[in-house]
């Protein structure tokens, strides 16, 4: 519904929680002419994490690599970012689907709607039409992302220093391929404890969300 009522038809989103590495000025027109001139793209993503020295990506077994360079296609959907033209919806109804019994049961008890994530959604349009997202870094130093798993204390004690480390791309070797901001760069010890020690229903609210 967000993408329908937005103005232009090109949109780039963002979750409110995404850091952005590399900062390339050039990235949006780059993405623009892949959703130009590929009929079968839906949308296109920023590299999720910092370029690996080897081109991979770690943790993110969906992904097949396209050429020699940080380029990877997907056939599931990620919202964290992603570019798209929401014309591509004029062709076809997404539709909606109820989510099975254990999601439904689960959304009842943490007061959520029975209903399946605009991700599962998507992945699923995705899959239907024969359709992909390509995630890829660009020219120069490209653009990429890092996601926070968990929320606590040192993290925001840390973040101006983290938004400084990563707006420099001075991170340890461990970070680089991987989207989620690791221990080495952010301390999550304090967050796994209160994860370990809470009932199961706050385990599933802090539950790392499926890339």
């Amino acid at each position: 519904y967000g993408l329908y009522n937005c103005r232009s038809d090109y949109i780039l989103h963002l979750d409110s929680d995404i850091f952005l590495g590399g900062l390339s000025q050039t990235w949006v027109e780059e993405a623009l002419q892949l959703l130009a001139t590929d009929p079968s793209l839906l949308t296109c993503s920023p590299l999720p994490g910092p370029p690996h020295p080897d081109k991979i990506l770690i943790g993110q077994n969906r992904a097949v690599k396209l050429n020699d360079d940080y380029c990877f296609e997907f056939k599931v959907m990620s919202t964290r970012a992603f570019l798209i033209d929401k014309r591509f919806f004029g062709k076809e109804k997404i539709g909606q689907k109820l989510p099975s019994a254990l999601k439904m049961v689960k959304a009842r008890i943490m007061g959520n709607p029975p209903y399946n994530l605009p991700e599962e959604l998507l992945s699923d349009y995705i899959k239907k039409n024969g359709l992909k997202r390509i995630d890829f870094l660009g020219r120069g130093n490209g653009l990429w992302t890092l996601h926070p798993p968990f929320r606590v204390v040192g993290f925001y004690e840390r973040l101006p220093e983290i938004i400084k480390d990563i707006e420099q791309n001075n991170l340890p070797p461990e970070q680089y391929g991987f989207y989620d901001i690791v221990d080495e760069v952010c301390n999550w010890t304090e967050a796994r404890e209160k994860i370990s020690s809470n009932s199961w229903k706050t385990k599933l609210i802090h539950a790392k969300s499926h890339k």
